[in-house]
């Protein structure tokens, strides 16, 4: 799993840059009438993505440089890593075209209960609380607070 945190961790910094350097320029606007500029919190997003996939791929790739010289091996990537990896991919494709047709909090709430699940946790309770106070609160955050209209 080292060798796929490591990818994963450059992919996200690779995408923090490209976020920073072409789609936050090129899609966001960048004057603002009053406060912060409408790419204020998308390359603000950007730059925390990006910093913390450079941590994961150092921090995981010092750790396997260490194991793979006491051990001598590194670790593979398996078929069932794969499995993993395509049914959590499945569930966030279901999730976005379900955000389209049924709304943020009931698709958002559906996809962490799904994934809590998936992931082993079997505590009904906690993935109630989850399911339900995790998009409720982004939507409450976006829609009353920040005043952005989410679907």
């Amino acid at each position: 799993m080292m060798r796929a945190e490591i990818i994963a961790g450059a992919v996200f910094a690779v995408l923090g840059v490209v976020a920073i350097a072409v789609l936050i320029p090129w899609f966001v606007p960048q004057r603002s009438e009053f406060g912060p500029s409408p790419a204020f919190f998308p390359t603000v997003s950007a730059v925390l993505v990006g910093t913390a996939g450079v941590g994961l791929a150092l921090q995981r790739l010092a750790r396997w440089r260490e194991r793979t010289l006491r051990a001598g091996v590194g670790d593979r990537i398996t078929l069932a890593n794969l499995g993993h990896l395509a049914i959590a991919g499945g569930l966030l494709a279901l999730a976005l075209v379900g955000m389209a047709a049924i709304g943020l909090v009931v698709a958002g709430g559906t996809l962490v209960g799904a994934l809590m699940y998936y992931m082993g946790n079997r505590r009904w309770a906690q993935i109630a609380a989850a399911a339900l106070l995790t998009p409720g609160s982004l939507y409450a955050v976006f829609t009353w607070g920040l005043k952005i209209p989410l679907p």
